[in-house]
């Protein structure tokens, strides 16, 4: 096991505004990628922070085998106010299985110190300009110029008498935005589209696709949903299990079939949409 850490700040000295990214690298031989725990990073008073897309991939033994996995993690911090800070150490636990003993992994805490804002000269003097410019300037009014800045001062005025309605107007808008864009964000379709993406990243992603399935029909897993999948569907979706989190490599292949099969995965999954019926109906004898 090697567990390794670098510090990438966007600029030096550290100024309020500016970024470090902290990079933690993991090796470990003769283990799966998948199974090496993600570290966590602490909320430090005074940094934002941002934490980034974890990369795990296999450790390949330089013939085309795989010798163990490895992972990389990073996250960014934005420093908010100036004054000394501390990244803690960070420990990580694993299993050595030749001695058959806990081991810990631990990387050093980090020290860092932020001066105050970012300066910025400009190149000129914006006041002398502006100075200069109102000297030169003359302002020439015309009449119909007259009667458009009435009537601009007159819907002013009535703005400015009905601004309590349009607060609470602007107030129940904003609140129904807000509800339907958590209904969006909450909803089986959002979930679905990001499916195709995640499957295209290396290594391909399934929390899209779990999310999915899981509001499309209330089941954690796939095996429990109560409409069973085509064989066509099921074939291709355990090849790319089989081919995600088995011990041998990975088959591009797999993954490629599956992403063929996601709209016959959606129709199999999803319940079909039922049209009202018709008031004047009979009612059905066994709902």
């Amino acid at each position: 096991m090697q567990f390794s850490q670098t510090l990438e700040p966007s600029h030096t000295p550290l100024r309020v505004g500016d970024s470090v990214t902290r990079h933690l690298h993991v090796q470990a031989l003769a283990a799966q990628a998948m199974l090496i725990p993600p570290p966590a990073f602490a909320q430090v008073d005074g940094l934002k922070r941002y934490p980034q897309t974890p990369v795990v991939k296999p450790l390949s033994d330089g013939r085309g085998g795989v010798s163990g996995g490895q992972r990389e993690d990073a996250v960014t911090y934005v420093v908010t106010r100036s004054g000394r800070f501390q990244l803690p150490a960070i420990e990580l636990h694993w299993w050595e299985a030749a001695t058959a003993q806990a081991r810990t992994a631990t990387v050093p805490a980090l020290a860092l110190e932020a001066t105050g804002d970012a300066a910025y000269q400009a190149p000129f003097s914006i006041s002398d300009d502006l100075l200069a410019l109102g000297q030169k300037a003359q302002i020439h009014v015309a009449d119909h110029w007259l009667l458009a800045l009435s009537a601009l001062a007159l819907v002013a005025g009535l703005g400015y008498l009905g601004r309590g309605w349009a607060v609470a107007l602007r107030s129940r808008w904003r609140k129904w935005s807000q509800q339907r864009e958590q209904a969006r964000l909450a909803s089986a379709d959002y979930a679905w589209r990001q499916v195709a993406g995640q499957l295209s990243q290396d290594p391909p992603q399934l929390g899209a696709l779990y999310v999915w399935h899981r509001r499309a029909t209330g089941c954690r897993e796939m095996r429990t949903a109560s409409r069973p999948l085509p064989l066509a569907v099921s074939k291709c979706l355990l090849a790319f299990f089989r081919s995600r989190y088995g011990s041998g490599a990975s088959d591009p292949r797999a993954t490629a079939e599956f992403a063929q099969v996601l709209p016959e995965l959606r129709r199999a999954v999803e319940p079909p949409h039922r049209t009202s019926p018709d008031r004047h109906a009979l009612k059905p004898l066994n709902p």
